[in-house]
């Protein structure tokens, strides 16, 4: 899966990568996207924090120094400040946008899809 291809994320050129990850994107069920969700939501109370995705992220071996940028990438791309809580409805929504906006695309990537 892409988690396998994350030690060669470097050496991919950015449209490769945005090209692989639509095409996956496009593929998923709403089922696979509440899957991915409740990974995510470890405390099960139906939303997800920042300290959930930054669990996330470590889970996907993004770099630990990496992790507060792309959380602000994260938070920038959903609209809303670091506070807030994802709700799987808002979840959806935002991999909606992901199939169309590569930057989008590129921050499910990171989440695990």
């Amino acid at each position: 899966g892409i988690n396998a291809e994350y030690g060669g994320f470097s050496n991919l050129t950015t449209s490769h990568l945005y090209h692989t990850i639509t095409i996956i994107l496009t593929n998923m069920t709403d089922n696979s996207v509440e899957a991915v969700f409740q990974r995510i939501d470890t405390n099960s109370d139906g939303k997800v924090g920042k300290g959930e995705l930054i669990e996330a992220l470590k889970r996907k071996h993004v770099p630990e120094d990496k992790i507060p940028a792309f959380i602000a990438k994260l938070y920038s791309k959903f609209g809303v400040d670091e506070t807030h809580e994802v709700t799987l409805d808002e979840f959806k929504g935002y991999f909606e946008k992901a199939k169309t906006d590569p930057e989008f695309a590129e921050v499910f990537k990171h989440l695990g899809l």
